[in-house]
């Protein structure tokens, strides 16, 4: 059953080993590719910032860029509704309404507090998955990264093997807008995972 796990284990690692290599851009006139990949041992590797010294770190909405934002349309709606007053030019109120609406999402941002993801020395939890992942179970991490628009859309991809199901899984986990940045993020995930293996080497050695 063991011998069995590992081929398949290894056969998946392989087929993603080609699936996130670096791509030439589906367009001409692109850059760079609309979406990258990134492996976690190697954005932990490049690392120059210390470990992180803690047994648990919880991860919330960042308060100062909902701020700016909700700043900047501010400003944007002065800008386009006080012109468009001072002209003489009718007010559009579904304008208004859908601009209140964005307003309130982004302020709803600043205050709210609960945890977007959580890591210890067991695993991982996020609100978007709603359950803990442990570290053993994970096979590979991946950093995904949308390039397409201006403010790049960072994922972190979560290869993984359910015993219970027999079955590898992949979930994705948002890092944007959190307390730290997605790149550190990462890293921290990584210092713990590799902790665990070895513990878990550690702990297979003294049973031999």
């Amino acid at each position: 059953m063991k011998d069995d796990f590992e081929v398949r284990k290894q056969k998946l690692l392989a087929h993603y080993q080609q699936e996130y290599a670096p791509k030439e851009p589906t367009c001409r006139w692109l850059q760079s590719p609309a979406t990258t990949y990134e492996y976690s041992r190697d954005i932990y590797e490049r690392d120059t910032d210390p470990a992180y010294e803690t047994e648990e770190i919880t991860l919330r909405l960042n308060k100062k860029e909902a701020a700016h934002s909700a700043a900047f349309l501010l400003l944007l709606f002065s800008w386009m509704y006080g012109t468009a007053y001072v002209k003489g030019k009718p007010v559009d109120l579904g304008g208004i309404f859908f601009f209140l609406v964005i307003l309130v999402i982004f302020c709803r941002a600043f205050y709210d507090r609960r945890p977007r993801i959580i890591m210890d020395k067991a695993g991982i939890w996020s609100m978007k998955i709603g359950e803990w992942i442990g570290w053993h179970q994970v096979i590979l991490m991946v950093k995904k990264t949308n390039t397409l628009d201006d403010h790049p859309i960072d994922t972190l991809v979560i290869h993984l093997y359910v015993k219970n199901y027999d079955e590898f899984m992949i979930v994705e986990i948002p890092l944007n807008e959190l307390d730290l940045p997605p790149d550190r993020i990462i890293c921290i995930a990584e210092q713990f995972r590799q902790a665990d293996l070895k513990k878990s080497f550690t702990q297979q050695v003294s049973f031999e």
